[in-house]
């Protein structure tokens, strides 16, 4: 690879390396060399979340080199990411089919990984592998018979896998002396959901770490496993250690601002999400910092950062959603409808963006659209009490009290805890003459300490 560009992408400057990535590519003509920045420039886009930029720069290795299996691994991921599921099946299988006779190992391991939701580990590496147990080298251009070679850490993995169709790594392997394979082997595994397995790559990488760039990953990878298994405080400790070894490890900045933001303590997490974005800007960064500044009830900073993410990630129905709530909270209606039918239009069954439509339009005063929308929220999950109560809310604000009364009730009867619900149907009885009713229904509210989130 060009020095440039294994610099920007070691640096995790991936824009810079597109750039030089596409210049590369229009002066190369050997399809080969085509088929590798294509895959490489892929995998910046992936790291940037541009996903049908990976598809397509994917499809461009593809036509050059049909047998580039790093090409289809991306493409399935990106796909994934795009919930295409079908077609990233149908990818997949194609790649598998290739991996006959002579095959990368590394490449067979993600495959496996990637097909462990769907398919059993052991099925895809049993189809994959070669009938005899060593690896056979590939006939050389002089035509000499190809000789067998030791078996690499990865062989050793397959083996296992073969043998006994378990998802585990060996414990011997966790001595290996290759780092940046075992760094990639905790990934990997962190990646499949087989957390304590990462972790104690990660522990192991970390005993022996010969140089601070392996140990900032280390911290980061332990890290987000430990973040993924709930561990919060802990993964922010290894995130705080990646730091202290790499300043300017835009990720590592990153992901101590998205646990700081789950850990409650916004201020922190904009600090961090701000290092991260001027260090290296992404879209996940700007869309963590978007979410905190909304948090914060700063709603035109959030705006502008949501903005700028759905410029790349048009497909994001979360981001939708929240920009539509600050566009709400800034008070403009016409701007927060629109973003809400996105948010639907990507994710029909996404509940709390009808309802955030249909209170939207409750706001304005539009009754009918209210209702149609909160319909919409309780035909996805019945027992979305929020959409119930505030049905009953716009019933009531059109007179229709019994009816407001009984959509309460089926809040109420999911909830009981629900005070808000209590209240609201207490003012519906009282509206009715069920005096004593409403009376039962104001004591609930008055007795009962509220929740922190009530």
């Amino acid at each position: 690879m060009n020095s440039d560009v294994f610099e920007a992408i070691s640096s995790g400057k991936f824009s810079d390396a597109i750039k030089l990535l596409t210049k590369l590519i229009d002066d190369t003509t050997n399809r080969g060399t085509l088929a590798l920045l294509y895959c490489n420039r892929a995998g910046c886009h992936e790291r940037l979340e541009l996903f049908k930029h990976v598809v397509k720069d994917c499809d461009k290795a593809l036509e050059n080199d049909p047998n580039l299996l790093r090409a289809y691994i991306r493409k399935v991921q990106a796909l994934r990411k795009l919930k295409k599921k079908k077609e990233a099946r149908r990818v997949q299988d194609g790649a598998a089919a290739l991996l006959t006779g002579d095959y990368d190992m590394e490449l067979l391991f993600e495959i496996q990984n990637l097909g462990s939701e769907n398919l059993p580990a052991a099925e895809v590496v049993r189809a994959a592998l070669p009938a005899k147990e060593e690896t056979v080298a590939s006939t050389l251009s002089t035509g000499e018979h190809p000789q067998a070679t030791p078996k690499t850490q990865f062989e050793r993995v397959s083996s296992h896998h073969k043998a006994t169709g378990a998802a585990q790594i060996p414990s011997n392997l966790l001595q290996e002396n290759n780092e940046q394979e075992r760094l990639q082997l905790g990934i990997l595994e962190v990646n499949a959901g087989r957390v304590e397995q990462g972790i104690k790559i990660f522990d192991a990488l970390l005993r022996a770490a010969s140089d601070d760039l392996v140990a900032t990953q280390a911290f980061v990878g332990r890290g987000t496993a430990k973040a993924m298994a709930g561990n919060l405080k802990e993964a922010r400790d290894d995130f705080s250690d990646a730091l202290r070894r790499n300043p300017d490890a835009a990720e590592a900045w990153k992901r101590r601002g998205q646990t700081n933001a789950a850990l409650g303590e916004l201020n922190e997490a904009l600090t961090d999400l701000s290092k991260s974005i001027s260090l290296q800007p992404s879209t996940d960064a700007l869309n963590e910092r978007g979410m905190v500044y909304h948090k914060l009830r700063d709603y035109h900073r959030a705006t502008q950062d949501l903005e700028l993410v759905i410029t790349q990630l048009k497909d994001n129905a979360n981001t939708w959603n929240m920009l539509g709530l600050c566009y709400m909270s800034l008070g403009n209606c016409e701007k927060a409808l629109p973003a809400y039918r996105e948010a639907v239009r990507i994710n029909p069954r996404f509940k709390e963006a009808w309802a955030n439509m249909a209170q939207t339009h409750k706001e304005l005063a539009q009754a009918d659209k209210a209702l149609e929308y909160f319909s919409k929220a309780l035909a996805v999950d019945p027992k979305y009490i929020h959409a119930h109560r505030f049905y009953g809310m716009t019933l009531h604000g059109l007179g229709r009290h019994r009816d407001a009364a009984r959509r309460l009730k089926l809040a109420l009867e999911n909830d009981p805890s629900f005070l808000e619900a209590h209240f609201m149907s207490a003012i519906c009885l009282h509206a009715l003459g069920h005096h004593h009713a409403a009376v039962a229904e104001y004591n609930i509210v008055l007795v009962r300490p509220p929740t922190p989130a009530q």
